[in-house]
Parts: C-alpha cells; structure tokens; sequence
C-alpha cells in the first residue's frame, strides 16, 4: 500500500516519471499555445496536461524542426510549459515528448512564427555621392556579397559584406546592350533588378533592353542574354527562349533549384514563367495576356519566390497600384491574396521572403519596411529610421541581415534582424 501511494505521488507531482512497477506513462497533451508571434528571449506558454513538474530535462521540446535547449524550458505545473524563445529564427508546429518514453509525441493544432525585430539599421553603402544612381532591385549571394541594380548608372554593382563597392557588369552611365566575356565590357539599359542563382549567377531585368541576361560568377563575369530581344519588344509566349519577347520588364526572381525565372512586365501588368532548365527552354504567362488589359495585377513590381513543403512552390507579388500582395501558385497560376491595405502596407515596392514564409515589404508610401507573417500579422521594423524612397529589399538569410536600397537617397541600407 505505501509502494502504492508513494508512485501515485510520483506521478500526481511529476506526471511522467517511470516506475519499478512500470505504471504507464501518460503522454503529454496540448491544449493551446500563447503567444504565437513573440521575438527572441521572450516566454510563449503552452497548456495541456502530463507535463514533468520542475523537470524540464526530462522534455524534448521542438518549434519546428528546432529542438529547444534544455535550459530554456520552465515547468512550473503539471498543465503549463513555458518556452523562451530563441535567438534563431524557427516556426512551425510545437511538439513535447519525454525522455522517459518513446511511445508518443504531441504537436500543438497552431503554428508558432518567430518575430523579427531589428537591432541595428545603418547606411551600408553608397555614403560617397555618386555611388549608386536610383538603385532598384538587390539580392545577395551564398557568401553575403549583394548585387545591386544600378538603374541610372546602367550596370550593376556589387557589394562585399565589408562594404566595398565595385562595378560588377557594364559600364558607369554607358547604356546600351552589348554582351561580352568580359563582364565590364558588356553594356545595360536602366536595369531594374537583379536574383543571385544557387551557383552565385546573377540574373539580370534589363528593362529598356526589353530583355532578361545572365551574369556568370566566375571571373572574368561574361555576359549573355537568355531570353527577349532588344530589336523588338513585345509579347511572344508559348516558345522557347530566344523568340519570346518582353515589354519592359522590372523584376527578375530565380527559384531555388536555379530551374525556372519569374519575370514581371509593369506596364502590361504581366507575370511570366521561364523554364531555363535546358537551352532551348520555354516562356509562358502565368496572369496577364498580350495587352495587359485582362489580368488582375496592376502596376505589379516586386517577386519573392519561396520553395515550401513538399515542393509547393509559390510566387509573391508586389501589386503596387491595387496596393496588394498577392501568391501565385506556378502550376495552375491560381491567385491567393496574402495583404490588402489596411493602413499597415500601402504602397508595396518589392519583396523578400525567409525560409519560414514571413514576407519582408519594401513600403514606399509609409517609407518603411514591414515584415508579414504567415498568420496574417503585420509589423513594421524600425520604424524610427528614416527609409527615404525603398525600392528594392533582400534578405540574407545565414547572417540575419536585410538590404534596402534607397532610390532617393542613392544608398543601400542594412538592418541587422534578431
């Protein structure tokens, strides 16, 4: 009777403890998580039920696919978890299980998402006048290096991540279209923007050359064009990659197995898929038509690309003049709207995205950059600084930076993310 009474003890305070007698172990259970959105450092709350009373040692706790260090789990009763937040971005679904026993593991029914806030924001370059010309869009390679879209300077520009500016590709305020094996003998048009491939080429939407080009990483950085003609633009689809054509176009965003190119007209307010996955290739129109007068888009101008579960791939647009952000689904270019204005977003330039699905917004009416989260929440980061006009924004995910290039101001600014 007092073996008895004693395990019930054990397990009435600890809820989990195995037994001589080998009593069953009661699994965990979780009822709900608060907050679902809290940045680094701070407590979320989980209520179920089974938890191991002042042991947190004994819980294997996961947001995700990040298992929680043991140290900063709190379990204060049998039906309360407390989890302080850690420092690396991870969301998802929380899971518990014990080290006690394998036989179960619980998952909460919401999903966690990490908020980002912004340590440090500084002008990272462009501080000497006549560095950048009406910078545009910006993307950073494997090794940090960011890759500008020098419009009015017609060539693009390349950044160390000590901060060191160099021409990467055409000549300063030499315009025109020339390609070369010599990166900076080739020539550019008012290039809009720019996406870093897996292999660190650098893609190019060379907008009044009505074409796409490629720049290739390897020194000495030659220059060909993969897809459009400067002879004509227009609109031809449904063909492979030299006979189709373009009008204008303004963004250029690569996918993560370097395979396909999306590619936004603004002025025909279209949206175009390129399969480069072989020379010949294949150009199609995921929303839009010839004359641009059908699609939903108006006025879109920056893409996102994110590579999610089970290889749903899905494409984000920065509609800017129906002040939306809009997924598309490649495979059938089917439409979800992800924010309308609400007074939060209102101007929407371009886009970046984390491997999480939080969007980062280059906002040109409030002069800001927003971060929009899964679950629909939106949050400005630094709100205190001053953005002057941001055009182009990019993330670099391993090193938690954010780059904005200011087209007003002709500078690039970075934000530290924690």
């Amino acid at each position: 009777m007092k073996t008895t009474l004693f395990l019930c003890l054990c397990l009435s305070i600890a809820g989990c403890l195995w037994t001589p007698e080998k009593i069953p172990v009661p699994c965990p259970e979780i009822d709900r998580v608060f907050p679902t959105l809290a940045p680094a450092n701070t407590f979320i709350t989980v209520i179920g039920r089974h938890f191991c009373v002042g042991r947190p040692d004994l819980h294997i706790v996961r947001i995700g696919n990040l298992t929680i260090p043991k140290d900063q789990l709190e379990v204060p009763s049998e039906d309360t978890l407390r989890i302080l937040v850690p420092s690396q971005p991870n969301s998802g679904k929380i899971s518990i299980e014990l080290e006690t026993t394998d036989e179960c593991i619980v998952f909460s029914e919401q999903d966690f998402f990490y908020q980002y806030s912004a340590q440090s924001t500084i002008v990272f370059a462009g501080q000497i006048a006549g560095t950048f010309f009406t910078p545009r869009g910006l993307d950073v390679d494997a090794n940090g290096n960011v890759y500008v879209a020098d419009r009015n300077h017609h060539v693009i520009q390349k950044i160390t991540k000590n901060g060191v500016v160099s021409v990467f590709a055409g000549k300063l305020d030499d315009r025109g279209w020339k390609n070369e094996p010599v990166g900076t003998d080739a020539r550019f048009y008012s290039p809009a923007d720019v996406s870093v491939d897996l292999y660190g080429d650098v893609y190019v939407a060379d907008e009044s050359n009505h074409c796409i080009r490629k720049v290739f990483h390897n020194a000495p950085n030659a220059v060909d064009n993969v897809s459009g003609s400067i002879a004509e633009m227009g609109f031809e689809d449904m063909i492979n990659l030299a006979a189709a054509r373009f009008t204008r176009p303004v963004a250029v965003e690569v996918s993560s197995d370097g395979n396909t190119l999306f590619v936004i007209e603004k002025e025909k307010n279209r949206l175009r898929m390129l399969d480069i996955s072989s020379p010949l290739g294949y150009v199609t129109t995921l929303l839009g038509d010839a004359e641009g007068t059908t699609s939903a888009l108006s006025g879109p101008v920056g893409l996102a690309f994110l590579n999610g579960e089970k290889n749903n791939q899905l494409v984000f647009v920065a509609d800017v003049n129906n002040q939306k952000i809009w997924s598309v689904n490649p495979e059938n270019a089917s439409q979800e709207l992800v924010v309308s204005t609400d007074g939060s977003i209102e101007f929407p330039y371009d886009l970046a995205i984390d491997e999480n699905g939080v969007l980062f917004v280059a906002d040109q009416s409030n002069n800001g950059v927003f971060a929009v989260y899964p679950n629909g929440v939106v949050r400005q980061l630094a709100p205190g600084f001053n953005f002057g006009n941001p055009a182009g924004i990019a993330i670099d995910i391993p090193n938690k930076y954010l780059y904005i290039s200011d087209d007003e101001s002709h500078r690039i600014i970075r934000m530290a993310l924690e």
